[in-house]
């Protein structure tokens, strides 16, 4: 598959750059300074304020209000679920790509008004490593409004052999465009993916490797990072968020 992207619109080689390391490692640092800054203020603030005066925390009449209260409880909490996090994430290790014949994959995207970037998804699926002849792409217009249709069947029409494409008159919602995409799909596994997402070439190896190796996995989520993370502040924020 990788003689493909030579001649696609989105080249995917950009996921090996300078760029994409850089990105990885600053990922990996936010994994790990925000959680142990959040411990270190909680400790630091144990160590020279009072311990009962925490243990307070959930009664509401050591407050002038209830908001107050569910305020002290809810910092708390997200410090307590921010280190189990961390901790869980620390411990966890890949599986390995699976070796040998692999899986039929069928890929589902949903779209509506998703304009050219329905393109550029599909075109990063049709990019991926996995062997042509057992991937299956299927998308799905949901009753867009403007030129999605257009990009979706341009990709079908130049990848016939690997792309399903399905129109709804109007719009049924996502859940119903990924009925459709799961009644007609005839792969081993399921792959759902937003229609304004890029994928990296070995996601759908990685994604079913859990699955392939421990027969008691049932579904995995993908390790979401934002596009556009350095068009705005609010990308950036929805970045650090993704990370965390």
């Amino acid at each position: 598959m990788r003689s493909l992207t030579g001649s696609l619109t989105w080249n995917p080689g950009k996921w090996g750059s300078a760029e994409e390391q850089r990105l990885q490692i600053l990922d990996l640092g936010l994994k790990i300074l925000v959680p142990a800054f959040l411990i270190v203020c909680f400790l630091a603030a144990i160590k020279y304020g009072s311990f009962s005066g925490y243990l307070d925390l959930l009664n509401r009449q050591s407050y002038a209000t209830p908001l107050m209260a569910l305020g002290s409880a809810f910092t708390l909490l997200v410090l307590g679920f921010q280190a189990v996090r961390t901790i869980l994430w620390m411990r966890y290790k890949p599986y390995p790509l699976p070796t040998g014949p692999l899986p039929k994959v069928t890929v589902i995207v949903p779209a509506y008004n998703e304009g050219a970037m329905v393109e550029k998804t599909l075109y990063s699926v049709v990019a991926s490593d996995y062997p042509a002849d057992r991937l299956e792409i299927i998308c799905i217009d949901d009753g867009s409004q403007d030129d999605t249709w257009f990009y979706i069947d341009r990709a079908q029409k130049r990848f016939p052999h690997l792309i399903k494409a399905i129109r709804f008159p109007k719009n049924r919602g996502k859940k119903e465009g990924l009925y459709a995409g799961f009644s007609q799909g005839k792969g081993d596994f399921f792959v759902t993916i937003d229609s304004d997402s890029i994928i990296s070439p070995d996601t759908l190896k990685q994604v079913i490797a859990p699955m392939v190796h421990d027969p008691r996995v049932g579904a995995v989520a993908g390790n979401v990072k934002v596009y556009n993370r350095f068009r705005s502040v609010l990308a950036r924020m929805l970045a650090v968020r993704f990370v965390l």
